[in-house]
């Protein structure tokens, strides 16, 4: 079978490989879906660019024997916001 995907793609967002579309569509592979929707809903305060700063954290430095919830996506939402009012 063949399937053919269009994507619109942000300016700067490079084109899925080949092979990361194949662990999305595999029974094999699993992913979380977290938005910089869900990091603004968790902290007002935060712009776009700073929630998907969370997203990059979260994706970087999970720990993956305790997960990602709402409760590190909350942690890392306070550490951005604390490092903008650091700086």
């Amino acid at each position: 079978m063949k399937v053919m995907i269009e994507i619109d793609l942000p300016d700067g967002q490079s084109i899925p490989t080949v092979e990361d579309i194949k662990r999305l569509t595999s029974p094999d592979w699993h992913a979380d879906w977290w938005s910089y929707e869900d990091a603004m809903s968790q902290n007002e305060d935060l712009t776009e660019d700073e929630a998907r700063e969370v997203l990059e954290c979260m994706a970087k430095y999970s720990d993956p024997s305790v997960g990602i919830s709402w409760d590190s996506l909350a942690v890392w939402c306070d550490w951005v916001i604390d490092k903008r009012e650091e700086e």
